[in-house]
């Protein structure tokens, strides 16, 4: 005995999915600029572009003094325990010395271009190892002092050429590159020697 076999009959959600209701439920095709189904594209008017740093609540480019990094100095010598916040307002990166014996704030001379910073205070010399992009590559300097009041700038080899992040013991660590993340050691005249760089 054979059963015959009915006709599937498309359900009307099915329909609907694939749009043939699409009359009945009066939707149509529209264009994104008039939403009248007859406008071209050429109708849009061209986009309007600034340059200007944004000011409202939801800016990352901030118009005002914002705290962007905080390193605790120990104490070492006549060296005063203190902090050295960095300090970012628009596109511009600065530094300053906290202390809690003091409430005014000493600067850090670092170049206002700078985005990236390291400090090392393990010696008796505090550093403030900085990087900016330069000609197509990146430019690295490190400035020294003992009170934290008068600094010491030098600049570090062109063999440096990936933006400090980290430093600490007479060594400094780039950031991360593809898999590389170089690792050199650092003089108190600036002198640098590279090392094995680690791999990711």
């Amino acid at each position: 005995m054979t059963a015959l076999r009915t006709p599937l009959r498309s359900s009307r959600r099915s329909l609907m999915l694939s749009g043939a209701l699409l009359g009945t439920l009066e939707l149509a095709g529209c264009d994104p600029a008039t939403l009248s189904g007859h406008g071209e594209p050429e109708d849009l008017p061209p986009p309007t572009l600034s340059m200007e740093q944004l000011l409202n609540r939801t800016s990352t480019i901030p118009n005002h003094d914002v705290v962007s990094s905080l390193a605790p100095i120990a104490p070492l010598g006549g060296r005063p325990f203190a902090a050295l916040a960095g300090v970012r307002r628009g596109y511009e990166e600065g530094m300053q010395v906290v202390r809690p014996d003091n409430f005014e704030e000493g600067p850090v001379p670092i170049d206002p271009l700078t985005i990236a910073t390291a400090v090392d205070d393990s010696a008796m010399r505090a550093r403030v190892l900085t990087s900016r992009p330069s000609d197509g590559g990146w430019c690295s300097t490190m400035l020294t002092s003992q009170d934290l009041v008068t600094w010491d700038e030098t600049a570090l080899a062109e063999e440096v050429d990936l933006p400090v992040e980290i430093a600490g013991h007479g060594m400094f660590a780039s950031s991360q590159d593809g898999s590389r993340i170089g690792l050199w050691e650092l003089a108190d005249d600036g002198a640098v020697s590279p090392l094995a760089p680690l791999h990711a």
